[in-house]
């Protein structure tokens, strides 16, 4: 009896993992090279991309599922104004391209083991073994300068972050304050931000975009800054910033430090593929 569970678990792993096949290749192709042997995912992970992962470790792991799984409570403890995301935003087919939220960073580290395992047993594979892993905060400096190191360290140097392009388009999600939300003291010249009772604080485009919903950098990197903070793999560190946080965020040398053992509605993640074996 033990040994035909088994196999019916192990035919069940096997079916699960040919079906993960199509988002494995679809991700080896959107991996950009940042230095030899190190690349970085072009996009922020998807709903579609970490349900897919949600619903298979549910069914042959289930504590991996349990730390792994989104927390939709946190939109309406956070977000008050945002509660129905509670119910629709992981699941409903017009969120599938938008980014995964409201996981913890072990769940974003549970997820690159997964894509471990299913990248090293297909048969297609460019690379022999890799690892997927969140990024270091150099690496994902890195990222943000093009794979460039001397643009990189000319970004830290400077603090610049381009806002809008040529033609006055905002080129990054992020928390657009007025002036009517700035209190300046006279005494201390510092200013204090004023959040508006009426309002949820946040500007018209006051939610994420897709994964794809802004213009990419050199590099081929789509949301870097802004569109949902990014874990890295510094405990509860995260970076670039989010549709919810303000523009000093978006700077190079900026983190927020948040609880890595809760998820949040502004949080999500990108992977690194270092290779192993070529």
């Amino acid at each position: 009896m033990r040994k035909a569970v088994y196999i019916l678990l192990l035919l069940l792993v096997v079916k699960v993992s040919a079906r993960a096949q199509p988002i494995v290749e679809a991700i080896e192709k959107d991996m950009k090279p940042i230095r030899q042997g190190i690349f970085i995912y072009s996009f922020e992970v998807s709903n579609f991309q970490y349900s897919h992962f949600l619903d298979e470790i549910a069914q042959t792991e289930n504590q991996k599922y349990e730390k792994a799984k989104w927390d939709t409570t946190r939109w309406r403890s956070t977000l008050r104004h945002y509660k129905p995301f509670e119910q629709y935003y992981h699941s409903h087919e017009e969120y599938q391209d938008f980014p995964a939220v409201n996981m913890s960073q072990k769940g974003a580290e549970l997820f690159c083991d997964w894509l471990t395992a299913q990248y090293n047993t297909w048969a297609d594979r460019n690379f022999n073994t890799v690892k997927f892993r969140l990024p270091t905060e150099e690496e994902w400096q890195l990222a943000l300068a093009s794979g460039d190191l001397s643009q990189r360290d000319s970004l830290l140097a400077c603090r610049k972050v381009e806002f809008v392009d040529k033609e006055g388009y905002w080129t990054v999600n992020f928390r657009h304050l007025s002036q009517s939300q700035l209190k300046m003291d006279r005494f201390t010249d510092s200013l204090t931000y004023v959040l508006e009772t009426d309002s949820s604080g946040f500007d018209g485009n006051s939610l994420m975009s897709s994964v794809k919903g802004f213009l990419p950098n050199s590099l081929g990197c789509f949301n870097l800054q802004g569109n949902v903070a990014e874990w890295i793999d510094e405990e509860g560190i995260t970076k670039g910033g989010s549709y919810a946080t303000t523009g000093w965020y978006l700077l190079p040398e900026s983190q927020l430090q948040l609880n890595p053992d809760f998820g949040y509605p502004d949080v999500g993640f990108r992977f690194i593929m270092e290779v192993i074996e070529p």
